[in-house]
């Protein structure tokens, strides 16, 4: 089953109305999948996925966190357009949803995800018939069997599912044997009990782990009876088991945080193929366009971080995008930078409904078709950005700009040539004067066009929520 190409329709012009599923997966850095030159193979489903359709090489999140990333993906506006910038906030009764607009044409519109920021309470579920979403952060094996249910008793007519959880989301904890399949020989820290738990995973900087630094709503306080279980001294408790003081990860701790990483992401690509098999024996495949990718990246101890939601970095904006189906070219690879704010109007244009005007990205569709002639537009660039932190990335270059909070007055600029170093470790702006100078220009005129604030509405965050945020370094 993970071997077999899908088998999906002859290329060429596609149906008037293809199913399209969505199968995200939180946290996913393009270079740790297969067909995006990773070493280990991590996503055979993936790969096969991608020779049977169309790879998007440098596909880029607009933000380096799930909530805004989301939104963009929802809405095709940047996060500041939409406004929903912290879980303080949620989508402003006004903006349009894709699920929305395709439920109007008749789409069943249907999603199962693994809750934290995709919860209800964000206005994310707006335009969908059918919304079910976890209470936990859960794994993408909970969304596929209830989307492989689903299936199996749906009506008759063309749809939409979104499929999504948390797998390669810290803290890397996929089920034994996928954990430890890629690093089977480890001994050391990372196995040490508790460990892998975000809220210490969370205190790595600098490639230095310091249960000191861990926040005190996690810790609790110097009391025994009233720490967490996990934390209380004794046989069963965490503290007796790690170092008292900070603890220099070694290179075999760091490839075994990675090789959990990794594991967990072939976890993942296992249920898609389960997934796409109830496609097939359920006849839907052969007329569905799939599209995997994720909501952002990962640093893993670049720069001596482990996580993201900080700058707008390669690791953390650089997202895989394959898209498979009828209609789609088999086995292309797009250079040009694209992101995911563009997927819903693509969407729009093979389903053949009109563009949507609050829409600012633009359709891949003249990428997918078969016959299209591929001419480029001159190395578009894609914008991500965080804070007060903009990204602008070309298919060789990529520009950091930091602002200050009013956003007129440039603090600093990196350029990196991402092509030669993609871990961006050496700034060249001063050999590449004239490029720094060409990127500035162009992010300068996206900024006028669409860095404008919009407005949100506030969110009804539960006790249980908040927790679940907290929990995972949001809140």
């Amino acid at each position: 089953m993970l071997l077999a190409l899908p088998s999906f329709a002859p290329a060429g012009t596609p149906p008037r109305r293809p199913n399209f599923v969505f199968f995200f997966i939180d946290t996913l850095r393009a270079d740790h999948v297969g067909c995006y030159g990773y070493k280990r193979p991590t996503t055979p489903t993936i790969d096969n996925l991608a020779a049977s359709g169309t790879l998007f090489e440098n596909c880029f999140s607009q933000s380096t966190w799930s909530l805004p990333s989301y939104t963009t993906f929802f809405t095709s506006c940047y996060p500041r357009t939409h406004g929903v910038l912290s879980a303080a906030r949620s989508l402003a009764p006004g903006m349009r949803t894709l699920p929305g607009i395709v439920g109007l044409r008749g789409y069943e519109t249907v999603a199962f995800v693994g809750g934290g920021h995709l919860a209800p309470n964000f206005g994310l579920d707006r335009g969908f018939s059918l919304y079910n979403s976890s209470e936990t952060a859960s794994s993408i094996s909970w969304s596929v069997r209830k989307a492989i249910r689903w299936l199996e008793a749906r009506k008759p007519g063309p749809f939409l599912l979104f499929v999504h959880g948390y797998d390669v989301h810290s803290p890397y904890q996929s089920p034994l044997g996928f954990s430890e399949m890629y690093d089977p020989g480890y001994r050391g820290i990372v196995h040490r009990k508790g460990f892998l738990r975000l809220e210490f995973l969370s205190t790595i900087t600098d490639g230095k782990f310091d249960p000191c630094d861990l926040d005190p709503e996690d810790a609790g306080n110097d009391s025994p009876d009233t720490l967490p279980a996990p934390w209380r001294p004794g046989p069963e408790g965490l503290w007796p088991r790690l170092p008292s003081l900070p603890h220099a990860l070694t290179p075999a701790d760091r490839e075994h945080l990675i090789a959990h990483y990794d594991g967990a992401l072939t976890y993942a690509d296992s249920w898609l193929a389960r997934l796409l098999d109830a496609l097939r024996q359920k006849g839907d495949l052969e007329n569905t366009v799939v599209a995997v990718s994720g909501d952002h990246g990962e640093h893993l101890l670049e720069h001596g971080f482990l996580g993201h939601s900080r700058e707008p970095r390669e690791q953390v904006i650089h997202v895989p995008l394959v898209m498979a189906g009828p209609g789609i070219a088999r086995g292309r690879r797009i250079a040009d930078p694209v992101g995911l704010i563009d997927v819903a109007p693509t969407v729009l244009d093979l389903c053949g409904a009109v563009p949507c005007r609050q829409h600012q990205g633009k359709s891949l569709a003249g990428y997918l078709s078969s016959t299209s002639s591929l001419a480029s537009l001159q190395d578009p660039g894609a914008v991500s950005y965080h804070d007060d932190t903009y990204s602008f990335r070309t298919r060789d270059w990529h520009l950091l700009e930091w602002r200050q909070p009013d956003r007129l007055e440039r603090v600093e600029v990196k350029l990196f040539h991402v092509a030669r170093d993609p871990s961006e470790l050496a700034e060249v702006g001063d050999q590449n004067p004239e490029t720094r100078r060409q990127m500035l220009e162009r992010l300068g005129d996206w900024s006028e066009e669409f860095d404008r604030p919009g407005t949100a509405a506030g969110s009804k965050l539960t006790p249980r929520l908040r927790e679940i945020l907290r929990r995972f370094g949001y809140w």
